[in-house]
């Protein structure tokens, strides 16, 4: 939860628990609220509670970001940034692209090799 906390504030330059209704912080804290919810096991008060607000301006927020993003493309950009910055382990962000298209390549030479033996093996039998 403090990762997450931590990753939006940076990317928003911001302090979530901040008593302000300024849209901004409303829409960082939704975005953390989602996070929480999407990531962990938390309860709405749990992540509530973390920001100073209680478990109805999280169930708000979560229904709230759904219809915002629809209809606001720099937020539904910022947003896409976020998810894809926290599932992106591999540092996949950090290459050019020559290197990824090697590793796009290796993938495709894997996942050949991978179809060559499951053709092989048929039903725990070597097929010939």
């Amino acid at each position: 939860m403090n990762k997450f906390k931590d990753f939006v504030e940076q990317y928003f330059n911001l302090k979530l628990d901040a008593k302000t209704r300024k849209a901004k912080y409303v829409r960082a804290r939704w975005i953390y609220f989602y996070l929480c919810r999407k990531y962990t096991a938390l309860s709405y008060s749990a992540i509530g509670q973390s920001v100073g607000m209680d478990h109805a301006s999280v169930l708000y927020g979560e229904k709230e970001l759904e219809n915002v993003l629809r209809f606001e493309p720099l937020l539904k950009q910022q947003f896409d940034e976020i998810i894809y910055s926290l599932s992106d382990p591999k540092g996949y962000s950090e290459l050019n692209i020559d290197q990824l298209v090697k590793k796009y390549n290796n993938l495709l030479i894997e996942n050949a090799q991978l179809k060559m033996e499951k053709n092989t093996f048929k039903w725990g039998k070597k097929v010939i």
